[in-house]
């Protein structure tokens, strides 16, 4: 490739500064994925105030900067504080920090390359109607701009018009810690769990509501229906209480949740919003067959209709109903929905997200 020959002979590692708004336990793994090529050296700055993190979460991770909210009521500090790591590239993630985004076309950054990282879905209204005359001078200062999926490329799509400097693949996670219940299931399983499970947030963007009212019509339609396990918290909690059949297992770790698809047979994300959504990869790494709305970005990425699971209408009970109902008509091919659903995730593996990335740092840097 152009990237390989230009860069075969350089004497020193690419610089790579990565200013990322919250931090995961998904991005974590791909950033020590990083950290481990050869031709990089990587630069964390990451902000966090919401709650206490679990320091394990960060192992691993070199030259690592947790930035709270006085870093970013500071400017010129936190310009002090990137330009120190000496970039070469510098990898900004989302709107939803200014103080990231004004680095981006900053004289001090003059002799980097900026890539910005994005994953807000076309959703077509006025505000993304308008977004060229706010956005394009911002991104056009961008070498690349990398995308979570579909509905996000068509969003940046917009925003750039004909520009070549699009590429794909925001976000990628912990597949070998999630592939790890494909056999946990077979060791713990005779026969394959009958339960959906759900995990997320119980949140109204999240259609709680509508799962539970498809889950009752799907129950009172076949025998010996399956149960639907919920883990979360959240202000739609209270919906879940009482109802036949549901099980609420409340907050569940990230460090256990591979543990828990173990024991499931089906995923489901009825989300009318969902930029992504990691927790399908996460699903489909561990061998689940995955039912979830088409507002779903991953769902288009992982999701092959009828084949590792189902992609429904935003807001539409029935066709979640029906979904599930398919699951249940077809256990028998449900183990073989699952093996699929694993190669599908395979490609957002943190080791490929590296290789992508590192492919995308060179890509920066090429001669203009």
């Amino acid at each position: 490739m152009e990237s390989e020959l230009v860069f075969k002979n350089m004497r020193k590692k690419i610089r790579v500064t990565i200013c990322w708004p919250g931090l995961s336990g998904y991005m974590a793994a791909c950033w020590r994925e990083l950290a481990k090529r050869e031709d990089l050296e990587i630069t964390l700055f990451v902000s966090w105030w919401k709650m206490k993190w679990d320091e394990s979460i960060i192992e691993g991770l070199p030259n690592f900067h947790r930035l709270d909210k006085s870093d970013f009521s500071d400017f010129k500090g936190l310009v002090k504080m990137v330009k120190a790591s000496k970039p070469d590239v510098v990898v900004v993630a989302g709107w939803s920090l200014g103080g990231f985004r004004r680095l981006i076309g900053h004289h001090e950054f003059d002799s980097c390359r900026f890539i910005f990282a994005m994953d807000t879905p076309w959703v077509g209204g006025l505000k993304q109607m308008i977004a060229p005359l706010f956005l394009r001078r911002l991104l056009r200062k961008c070498e690349l701009v990398v995308v979570a999926g579909e509905r996000t490329w068509q969003n940046a799509k917009y925003i750039l018009g004909n520009d070549v400097s699009l590429r794909r693949g925001t976000y990628g996670f912990d597949f070998d810690a999630f592939n790890k219940a494909v056999e946990a299931r077979r060791a713990e399983h005779a026969k394959w769990p009958r339960r959906f499970l759900f995990t997320g947030r119980l949140a109204k963007e999240k259609n709680i509501s509508l799962m539970l009212e498809a889950y009752a019509q799907y129950r009172d339609s076949v025998e010996s229906p399956w149960s639907l396990t919920i883990c979360g918290t959240g202000p739609e909690e209270a919906l879940c209480q009482n109802r036949e059949g549901v099980h609420l297992a409340g907050f569940v770790q990230p460090s256990e949740l591979s543990a828990v698809m173990a024991n499931h047979g089906a995923f489901i994300l009825p989300s009318s919003f969902e930029p992504w959504g990691v927790v399908i990869a996460e699903a489909a790494a561990a061998g689940l067959p995955v039912v979830c709305t088409e507002a779903c970005g991953a769902g288009l990425d992982i999701v092959r209709n009828y084949h590792n699971g189902v992609l429904i209408p935003g807001n539409d009970v029935a066709s979640l109903a029906d979904a599930m109902r398919w699951i249940h008509l077809n256990e028998s091919e449900v183990p073989e929905m699952g093996g699929s659903s694993v190669e599908l995730a395979r490609a957002f593996s943190a080791q490929a997200w590296a290789m992508r990335w590192t492919e995308y740092c060179k890509q920066a840097l090429l001669p203009r």
